[in-house]
């Protein structure tokens, strides 16, 4: 594990590594969670006082990890103990909420077919619906703000909705339609629902809304949800956590959101319908397998503002066959000391700094895509089995 943690300045902190991923360590007073994601690494410094984390990202670079900047904050508010479901109140439903309504603390009844949230609740905590695989639709109330850690995990027949159905327009993929077929047993279906409680009426609903004031989502929260179809996530979320929506076999449709600066380790791994992702402006780091097993994804674009990608993190998208390096070039001036002498030197830098083991896929891929004459810059950071890819663009005269 690390041994020691010293912080040289705002932007660099030295660690020293070796095989533990996960633990804590205390330093000049202070209190660090460190998650070790290959060559990405997650540093939280934790503020007792206000029982909230700040989080930063620090790339590796031998025993150096330097840090870039502030990532998020996360507020631990959804873990709950025995104690707080002994003395929550419990529906008929069989699902245990706080006093004031606001907490959902824990689904105590694995049989439920369908849930309607109460309005006003604001945090659904870890583990809440967690192999409720029987569930099949979960009414989301708009007051909804935090979904914690497993909150849904393995409801695997479980689909989403807003308790505002008009709200749900707003996040339509305009790609989404109906069937012929679809459309003439609409009336059976609409029956069978009203009738028969038990009916899957995820024939017709294919798409899963989340409310419009998700801040955060928590690590493995839709693991294993494999009748999401497409889903839309909010504007204003802040947080999409690690392993958030792996093993959704049917989800082929998934916006990101602008506010997302991480895309955590295998948020969408093994979601073998999702032909096209976009990564958004202000995202900084791609984590390890965060794509991973994608079979379907078709190209993907890196944006001038991601500093790292991850290990293994578009690793087995077979169908990739293009990656194309959108950065900006940067001059900077510098001096070197040579036979006692001082020589000004001129490096030529992009915001990408780090490229993991097994980043990319190799069947099928065409080219890696890079800026004009950078190709010296990006032999130095992409691993050498990538170097026969790169191809360096034309350069556009204004």
């Amino acid at each position: 594990m690390y041994s020691s943690i010293h912080i040289q300045s705002e932007i660099e902190c030295r660690l020293f590594v070796s095989n533990t991923d996960y633990g804590v360590l205390k330093s000049d007073g202070k209190c660090y969670i460190y998650n070790f994601l290959g060559c990405i690494v997650g540093l939280r410094c934790v503020n007792t006082a206000d029982e909230s984390s700040q989080y930063f990202t620090i790339i590796k670079d031998g025993d150096y990890l330097h840090l870039k900047a502030e990532d998020f904050k996360k507020t631990l508010i959804s873990s709950v103990s025995e104690r707080d479901i002994s003395i929550g109140t419990t529906d008929n439903n069989g699902v245990i909420y706080s006093g004031d309504g606001k907490i959902l603390l824990r689904c105590i009844n694995k049989r439920i077919k369908r849930y309607k949230i109460r309005s006003g609740c604001e945090i659904i905590c870890d583990s809440a619906f967690e192999e409720c695989n029987k569930i099949r639709k979960i009414v989301l109330p708009d007051s909804l703000t935090h979904i914690g850690d497993c909150a849904f995990k393995n409801c695997a027949n479980a689909y989403f909705e807003l308790s505002n159905k008009a709200k749900t327009r707003r996040y339509q993929d305009p790609n989404t339609k109906l069937t012929i077929l679809q459309l003439l047993i609409l009336p059976f279906v609409l029956f069978f629902e009203l009738v028969l409680s038990d009916f899957d009426f995820n024939i017709i609903i294919k798409h899963s809304v989340l409310p419009r004031g998700l801040k955060h989502i928590g690590n493995m929260a839709f693991y294993g949800c494999k009748r999401l179809f497409d889903i839309s996530l909010p504007d204003c979320l802040e947080h999409l956590g690690d392993h958030a929506f792996e093993e959704c076999k049917s989800l082929s449709y998934i916006n990101l959101p602008e506010h997302l600066t991480f895309i955590g380790s295998r948020v969408l791994s093994f979601c073998p319908r999702i032909e096209s992702i976009n990564i958004p402006f202000n995202v900084k780091y791609i984590c390890d397998g965060a794509f991973w097993g994608c079979f379907k994804l078709k190209s993907i674009e890196i944006n001038d503002n991601v500093l790292g990608i991850g290990d293994r993190a578009f690793y087995g998208c077979s169908g990739m066959k293009n990656v194309s390096i959108e950065q900006v070039e940067k001059i900077v001036h510098d001096v070197e000391k040579c036979d006692g002498q001082y020589w000004p030197v001129t490096y030529h830098i992009y915001n990408l700094s780090v490229v993991g083991e097994n980043a990319f896929p190799y069947a099928d891929l065409s080219s890696i895509q890079i800026p004009h004459n950078s190709k010296s810059y990006f032999e130095n950071i992409i691993p050498t089995d990538y170097h026969y890819l790169l191809k360096e663009k034309e350069q556009i005269i204004h």
